[in-house]
């Protein structure tokens, strides 16, 4: 970027856009910017809002060692009486010996609203992810499907926590999307809404 200022005073700003950059331009009454970023990436993803209108529990952690991923799981599964969880990841390494990276979490069970808000909060995830309901018009939570940028869609690794509480609710709609996209293990659920539809959305994030 190149910026000089011209004997008439005015101030000259160059700067070319790569094909992968935008420009915005703010204005307030005391000051004025002009930001170049690059721009988001428009992805597709599946709300944990049911069509009934209750709440299954997703998680999104960002740079974080597995092992804190899996403490919250046992805290969580012991303290709401939930059935197992389902681990991905988006991406994981090795470093000294220890798992860390980026992985989403998903458990069937069905809240309510103010329920659902509260347990998330418990996590030790993004927390961009864990206020997510309330920049979102459709007031939920959304983990992505498709793939971002140069990476693919979200890889199963596996079931975890105790396969206890099968009793509780769950959202069929949910498991049903989840066995036709990975053909997870089959956990024997006793009870299920009876639902058909998961809502799906396009929404812009960082490559």
């Amino acid at each position: 970027m190149e910026i000089k200022i011209n004997k008439k005073g005015e101030l000259i700003v160059k700067h070319k856009l790569r094909v992968s950059e935008t420009y915005k331009v703010s204005k307030t009454a005391s000051f004025q910017t002009i930001s170049i970023y690059k721009k988001p990436i428009q992805t597709k993803g599946f709300s944990n809002c049911t069509e009934f209108s209750r709440y299954i529990f997703t998680g999104d952690y960002d740079n974080v060692n597995k092992n804190i991923v899996l403490e919250d799981i046992e805290y969580l599964q012991n303290k709401y009486n939930l059935p197992p969880f389902y681990l991905f990841t988006t991406k994981e390494e090795t470093i000294l010996g220890e798992k860390r990276g980026n992985y989403h979490l998903v458990n069937l069970a069905i809240h309510n609203y103010e329920d659902i808000r509260d347990i998330i909060k418990e996590i030790r995830g993004d927390e961009k992810y864990k206020t997510m309901n309330i920049r979102s018009p459709y007031r939920s939570w959304i983990l992505r499907l498709s793939g971002k940028g140069k990476r693919g869609r979200p890889r199963f690794l596996g079931i975890i926590g105790e396969k206890v509480n099968l009793s509780v609710k769950i959202s069929l709609a949910h498991l049903d999307l989840l066995n036709k996209l990975y053909k997870i293990p089959k956990i024997e659920y006793l009870k299920n809404d009876g639902g058909k539809i998961v809502k799906m959305q396009i929404y812009e994030t960082k490559a």
